[in-house]
């Protein structure tokens, strides 16, 4: 007889678990509709959108050829020319179309399935007293930490989106990063063209999250002509650091649960598409005790970004766009271009390092710029 696995949360991690996983499994889900409310940007690299694709036909959307870095309206670096820099993934489709595929092999699915504590002896009570237990539970409950045995500190923002419809539609596939005090003192504002002429514009702050959009949408327009909403929503954004342990008696952590995603940009889609397939296939096996020890290079990975993040929180707006125009000052942008990678952050740092010298005096000269 299989394993008895119970998947706490319908998103991307849990599902893509639940989905590759062999046994008997219970997937429970606190929305009355997996993917909603929508929340996620979506922009990963070429090789995650891949593996999503394999997992979930249909869900891969536009493709983005440079990047735009600007300083409130003013461009500080462009990176970009070498084929396809970030591809962007359809959300909630994402989540429709794991969901169905779930379905389809006949796993037992409860909506608005409230959790209200997960023990690490493996067993889930429900809001109505009713108990669930199994082998192994799958916490992916996202950025709630209410249910889970054990809480993990970590850095918050929140994040608010608007889709509009612009006058004019921007003529090239970049889609664009804007740092400014006014838009967001701790991470940045992002212009991301849809189909047509639809933009999506969003940001992440501590506070004041929905002014500050209303500020960027000011810029927005100014690009872009008049603007028309279409509708706007927000969510929390994590930006890690990951947990020190992501297995705890019969409970494995997965996806933002764990910590696990990109600190620069928030993104968890990355992490999900390694290491959900990783945990189900050891899961299957018996062997969950071993995925820390499976996952400790991804971990590493995003706690490099994580500190790195926290440099470019201390910079802030100006100090991160003046760094990032030395990189153009310094005639590194085509060479940086060629080699960066969006889901790898830290990659950018070990390229930079061993040409800090050629970066100082453009430092120089947009500190004096600014």
């Amino acid at each position: 007889m299989g394993r008895r696995f119970l998947v706490v949360g319908a998103g991307p991690a849990g599902l893509i678990f639940a989905l590759l996983a062999r046994g008997e499994t219970t997937v429970l889900e606190d929305h009355p509709r997996p993917g909603w409310p929508p929340h996620c940007t979506g922009l990963v690299s070429r090789a995650t959108a891949r593996r999503l694709e394999r997992l979930a036909p249909g869900v891969v959307g536009e493709e983005y050829e440079a990047v735009s870095f600007r300083y409130g309206r003013r461009e500080v670096l462009r990176l970009g020319g070498y084929g396809v820099m970030a591809v962007r993934i359809r959300r909630p489709q994402l989540e429709e179309e794991l969901w169905r595929r779930v379905l389809e092999k006949g796993m037992e699915v409860r909506l608005r399935a409230r959790v209200r504590r997960i023990t690490r002896e493996g067993c889930v009570h429900l809001r109505g007293g009713e108990e669930l237990c199994g082998d192994l539970v799958v916490a992916s409950t996202g950025a709630s930490q209410n249910a889970l045995p054990s809480r993990h500190r970590l850095w918050r923002l929140q994040g608010v989106q608007a889709v509009l419809e612009a006058a004019r539609r921007p003529g090239e596939p970049v889609f664009q990063v804007v740092y400014h005090e006014n838009v967001s003192p701790e991470m940045f504002g992002w212009i991301v063209p849809l189909e047509g002429r639809e933009l999506l514009v969003g940001l992440a702050s501590s506070r004041q999250a929905f002014s500050r959009l209303t500020r960027l949408l000011i810029l927005v327009n100014k690009m872009y002509g008049p603007l028309k909403l279409k509708y706007y929503y927000g969510g929390t954004v994590l930006r890690g650091p990951p947990r020190r342990r992501h297995v705890e008696g019969r409970v494995l952590y997965l996806g933002d649960a764990a910590g696990m995603v990109k600190p620069y940009t928030g993104g968890g889609l990355y992490a999900v598409s390694v290491t959900a397939p990783l945990a189900a296939l050891l899961a299957s096996r018996g062997a969950e005790g071993t995925y820390d020890r499976a996952v400790e290079w991804i971990k590493k990975q995003l706690a490099a970004q994580y500190r790195l993040t926290r440099l470019a929180y201390a910079l802030g707006p100006r100090g991160t766009a003046t760094a990032l125009e030395s990189i153009r000052r310094a005639g590194l942008e085509d060479e940086v271009s060629r080699r960066v990678d969006y889901d790898s952050h830290e990659g950018l740092f070990r390229l930079l390092l061993p040409r800090i010298h050629r970066l100082l005096p453009g430092l120089a000269a947009s500190l004096a710029n600014f």
